[in-house]
């Protein structure tokens, strides 16, 4: 059954076994799926948060970083960008972000063409990044490095601008008062009030629906665009202070497992907690897409159980995550769909209950490359035979320290000492 039958389902009749009150928020939330245009099969909606078309970036200099990529991103899944050093990932998540734009190609957010001329057109898409340098400054303190770059004056809204847009909006409510029959203005004006608080006061207090809302706004045209500025000039009577974004920056670590002290300053903090900062920093500004830059390089082993467990917190509450890593280990951890680049070329993209890691290091062609190129002999250590025997032209067979066997694959995989030394030696008694 369709969103859109569903939703007209619930406008016009109740839902049965749900009491009324329930009734209008099931029908509110087949509506906001409707407006997304979600698609709902056998009970799990599926959505593509971010379609990559056709994207191509080239460098000063001629080098080509992404050539023709097309890709794309569900909603609520742990997507895996996986390739080695130079393949194209990061360069391919900085399109995504706003840092860079593509040569080619076209971005999509929930279905919207975009033209992302900053990472604060995709940070409004709800679009975080967490880079493999982190862009934190050591002198200050967790909650100042969260609010940096948050009140720009260019996009600050001050007394004097929201008064003169409340009177304003306030002003047409008279005119329509003055001109339209009184049940016909009572319709407008509580419609209008019912808006204004939802938009205000509800929305941005739903985990996840804010930026999803905007995108709805931003279509309605020049209605859209009004309901915005009024809800941003109603909340710029509203002034967040420091202590008020220490609290809410103890909130989202305590919601999303991440401990840390909001009055503790950079410096004095360790590298697996300046990560959590950057975490936070997105989370602040209601991030339904993560893109995570190597998260790992630079963590202890302890670090990144904990980060493991984070992931998989913001994987239930429905984020989006892009995991760009060059680590085969990670991605058949945490991911649900890997996609492998290879210089800047996407090889593929599989699920992970379909692949192993033998098959994501060939897409890779981390070690043939390595041979082919630098003409380098490569010594391999590895118990897994089916590896062993795709990669290697020589195979050497060790039992307690003995070589048994020595040959090609195909003499290897004959050789009945190994078999027995794999399989065990048959019992003829």
């Amino acid at each position: 059954m369709s969103s859109r039958f569903l939703f007209f389902l619930g406008i016009n009749s109740s839902f049965r076994g749900f009491p009324v009150e329930l009734n209008s928020g099931i029908c509110f939330y087949k509506a906001i799926r409707f407006a997304f245009n979600e698609s709902e099969h056998h009970g799990v909606v599926m959505m593509n948060v971010v379609e990559l078309e056709g994207i191509s970036k080239t460098f000063p200099g001629g080098v080509q970083a992404n050539k023709k990529i097309t890709l794309d991103i569900r909603e609520g899944e742990v997507h895996g960008l996986l390739g080695e050093n130079g393949a194209g990932k990061t360069t391919l998540m900085n399109l995504l972000y706003g840092l860079l734009s593509q040569d080619e190609g076209t971005i999509k957010i929930r279905g919207e063409e975009v033209n992302l001329k900053s990472p604060e057109d995709s940070i409004k898409r709800g679009v975080g990044m967490v880079h493999q340098h982190y862009k934190l400054i050591a002198p200050l303190t967790v909650t100042e490095n969260v609010l940096l770059g948050l009140e720009l004056p260019s996009k600050r809204m001050d007394r004097g601008t929201a008064s003169s847009l409340i009177l304003s909006s306030l002003l047409v409510l008279f005119v329509l008062w003055r001109i339209l029959p009184f049940f016909d203005f009572l319709y407008i004006l509580l419609a209008y009030c019912a808006f204004l608080v939802l938009l205000i006061l509800v929305i941005p207090r739903y985990k996840g629906l804010g930026p999803r809302f905007s995108g709805a706004l931003d279509k309605l045209g020049p209605v859209g665009r009004l309901l915005r500025s009024l809800g941003t000039a109603l909340r710029g009577y509203r002034s967040i202070g420091f202590e008020d974004a220490a609290k809410r920056i103890s909130e989202i670590a305590e919601e999303n497992g991440l401990d840390i002290d909001p009055y503790a300053k950079v410096q004095d903090i360790s590298v697996g907690i300046q990560q959590r900062v950057e975490i936070i920093k997105a989370l602040y500004r209601e991030a339904e897409i993560l893109i995570l830059d190597e998260p790992t390089s630079v963590l202890t082993p302890q670090e990144v159980d904990e980060l493991f467990v984070t992931l998989e917190k913001f994987k239930e509450t429905g984020k989006t995550i892009i995991l760009i890593t060059h680590k085969l280990r990670e991605p058949m951890i945490l991911c649900d769909r890997i996609s492998v680049l290879r210089d800047g070329e996407l090889v593929g993209t599989v699920n992970k209950e379909d692949t192993s890691r033998e098959e994501l290091a060939q897409m890779m062609a981390i070690i043939r490359r390595i041979h082919a190129e630098l003409g380098l002999a490569i010594f391999l250590i590895e118990h897994r035979m089916k590896f062993v025997m795709e990669l290697c032209e020589i195979i050497q067979t060790l039992v307690f320290g003995e070589v048994i066997a020595e040959g090609t694959p195909e003499e290897i995989q004959n050789n009945p000492e190994v078999i027995d030394a794999y399989l065990g030696k048959e019992d003829v008694t």
